[in-house]
């Protein structure tokens, strides 16, 4: 590197990202970024994906950061049934028997994880974990509960350079409807025989407080910039008693400070958030594994952007020039994700390109729509001869049904093989498809 470089961005202070002060620990940061980000781009990705983001087709983020994962969401379930063990540490914790102690547990773990992290630690449902420690606590209490939680993530100033602890709140007015009947784990990571729909009045108190904290500001009345409060918006908030109020406030404190967020969970899916999501349907599965909600935890390794306005000025008003550059960054986008080991959503991506490519096309042309027919594998082993007979009449040729009946009973779905996905690369699927397959009729 350069020493002017060097002298330069130990003289003067990071323009690049806002949230890295200036200081040692921020130069050390910037120096040590600038040479992983140099081996990120000449060994670790394709020369054609590292062009592509030297040019502006594309951005990988955080390539100062290629050895570490992007991003993670967490479950305070975790801390409160197992303590706190942290790598190098010399001392460990028990499962906290007060708020107080989870809470600094929780902001403890947060800054251990800052290290291992290129992004935002989200956590999710806080206010709601939090509720079985609250009960029997005056209002007065959990008011000063939630500003410890806001004022010690926001003054902790140990994250990398030198930052604030990069977290994410996601909090919730009603109960979820996959944690209604989840046992709730209280003091010393004890269960205390009660679901979480039986805290829904704990959990609105600690998250009403939450907001009256941010909407007073710090000491000097300034917004706090972390940790984050991301509240989800579901059907069930509307069918909640005090939505409306709780609604009125929130949104004051986004006009006033500017500091909510607002998360629509919109039909049977639900999200966890960070600097990323985590979509996944409300299924059986899913509620299934909602009974041990410290295994719901989870990272994104990489994340990748498009960079559209260049697409749309590159293309020239010409739509299907557009069309044809949107492919060509796809693929440099999806080989990215295939060099960082991101596989299964590589070639989810990989295929909602193609089948996208498919619907738009079908359509903007009218008669390429009438030409077409799109034909479900699913339909043609659930309904064969029904299926058969509309495939034929659509190519305008004499169904034959002892034809028809032949190879019917030769179809049927694949029973050899099953795929063992995890339920991580169940949801990336699903957020990666989910827009395209609607396409399909499903």
């Amino acid at each position: 590197m350069p020493l002017y470089d060097v002298d330069q961005l130990i003289l003067h202070p990071n323009k690049e990202n806002a949230n890295v002060p200036h200081g040692p620990e921020a130069t050390n940061l910037t120096l040590a970024e600038r040479i992983k980000k140099e081996y990120a781009l000449l060994s670790v990705f394709s020369e054609e994906v590292a062009d592509a983001h030297m040019r502006g087709d594309i951005h990988l983020h955080d390539l100062g950061f290629i050895d570490r994962p992007y991003c993670s969401g967490q479950s305070l379930e975790y801390i409160k049934r197992f303590g706190l063990s942290l790598p190098n540490s010399i001392a460990m914790a028990k499962p906290a028997k007060h708020a107080e102690v989870l809470l600094a547990h929780m902001v403890k773990f947060a800054a251990a994880l800052q290290s291992n992290f290129a992004g935002a630690i989200g956590w999710d449902a806080v206010n709601l974990f939090f509720a079985p420690y609250l009960v029997g606590m005056r209002d007065e209490e959990v008011k000063q509960l939630a500003q410890m939680m806001i004022f010690e993530f926001s003054q902790q100033a140990v994250a990398r350079g030198g930052q604030a602890i990069f977290t994410d709140l996601n909090l919730y007015w009603e109960i979820p409807r996959h944690f209604e009947d989840v046992q709730a784990v209280g003091p010393m990571g004890e269960y205390t025989g009660k679901t979480y729909s039986q805290y829904e009045h704990e959990a609105q108190r600690f998250a009403w407080f939450l907001f009256e904290v941010y909407r007073e500001g710090d000491g000097s009345g300034r917004p706090f910039f972390f940790p984050k409060p991301l509240v989800h918006i579901t059907e069930k908030f509307f069918r909640t008693r005090g939505h409306r109020e709780f609604l009125h406030h929130i949104c004051e404190v986004a006009s006033e400070k500017g500091n909510t967020y607002f998360v629509f969970d919109r039909g049977e899916t639900a999200k966890v958030s960070e600097c990323c999501r985590l979509s996944f349907k409300l299924d059986a599965s899913d509620l299934e594994d909602a009974k041990q909600p410290w295994k719901m935890r989870y990272c994104a390794l990489q994340n990748v952007t498009l960079n559209l306005p260049r697409i749309g000025y590159l293309s020239g008003g010409d739509d299907r020039s557009l069309f044809e550059k949107v492919e060509e960054y796809m693929d440099a986008d999806i080989q990215a994700l295939w060099r960082r080991g991101e596989d299964v959503r590589g070639w989810a991506r990989y295929w909602a390109m193609i089948y996208g490519h498919v619907a738009v096309a079908l359509e903007r042309d009218a008669a390429l729509r009438e030409a077409t027919m799109v034909l479900r594998y699913e339909d043609l082993c659930e309904r064969p001869e029904e299926t058969m007979r509309g495939l034929l009449a659509h190519c305008r040729l004499d169904a034959d049904e002892n034809v028809i009946a032949e190879f019917a009973g030769k179809l049927q779905p694949p029973s050899y093989y099953r795929p063992d996905f995890s339920q991580g690369e169940l949801a990336a699927i699903e957020e990666e498809t989910a827009a395209v397959i609607l396409t399909a009729g499903y």
